[in-house]
C-alpha cells in the first residue's frame, strides 16, 4: 500500500473534520450568545412590562383615590353649607344651639373619610389644599359665636360672609383637585 497517497488524504480529511468541528463549535457558541441576548431582551421586556403594569396600577389607584376624595369633599362642602344655614336660621331667632346630632355625626364621619383619602394622595399640593379646606370648614362651623349680639341685617351679613368664605375655600380645593384628576385622566 502506498502510504504517501493515503497520508495526505487522511490529513486532508482530518483538516476538513477539524474545520467542520470548529465551524460547529463557533456556530454553537454564536447560537448560545444569540440565545443569551434573546433571553436577556425577553427578561428586560418582562421587567419593563411589570414596571409598566405597576405604574398603571399606581396611576389607577391615585385616580380612584382622587375621584373618591373629590366626592367626599363635595359632601363636606354640602354638609358645612347645611351647618352654616342651620346656624343662620338659629341666629335669626336669636338662638345659638348645637347642630342636630345626625348632621354633626355625618360631618365627623365625612371629615374622617376626607382625612383618610387625603393621606393616600401622592401630590403634596392636593394634600395641603385638602388640609386647608378641612381647617376652614372647622373654623366656619365650630361654634356660631360670631352671631352673638347681632340682629337683623347684621345676622344676614354675617351669614353671607361665612357662606362666601366656604365658597372661596371650596373653589380653591376644587381647582387643585380638578387639575390633579385631569392629570390622571390624560393618556
Amino acid at each position: 500500500m502506498d502510504w504517501s497517497a493515503v497520508i495526505p488524504a487522511v490529513i486532508g480529511g482530518l483538516i476538513a473534520l477539524a474545520g467542520v468541528v470548529s465551524t460547529q463549535l463557533v456556530a454553537l457558541k454564536q447560537a448560545r450568545l444569540t440565545d443569551e441576548r434573546t433571553l436577556d431582551r425577553e427578561r428586560k421586556l418582562r421587567e419593563l412590562e411589570a414596571a409598566t403594569l405597576d405604574d398603571h396600577r399606581s396611576r389607577d389607584f391615585q385616580r380612584e383615590t382622587l375621584l373618591s376624595l373629590h366626592e367626599a369633599l363635595q359632601m363636606m362642602a354640602r354638609q358645612n353649607g347645611r351647618a352654616l344655614f342651620f346656624d343662620h336660621m338659629q341666629a335669626r331667632r336669636g338662638e345659638l344651639t348645637q347642630l342636630p346630632e345626625d348632621l354633626s355625626d355625618a360631618m365627623l364621619a365625612n371629615t374622617l373619610e376626607v382625612t383618610r383619602l387625603a393621606q393616600r394622595v401622592l401630590d403634596d399640593s392636593v394634600r395641603e389644599s385638602v388640609v386647608q379646606f378641612v381647617q376652614t370648614c372647622a373654623e366656619l362651623t365650630m361654634a356660631p359665636t360670631g352671631y352673638q349680639g347681632l340682629r337683623g341685617v347684621d345676622v344676614e351679613d354675617r351669614a353671607e360672609s361665612l357662606t362666601r368664605s366656604l365658597t372661596t375655600a371650596w373653589d380653591r380645593v376644587n381647582g387643585t383637585l380638578g387639575a390633579a384628576i385631569r392629570g390622571y385622566l390624560a393618556p
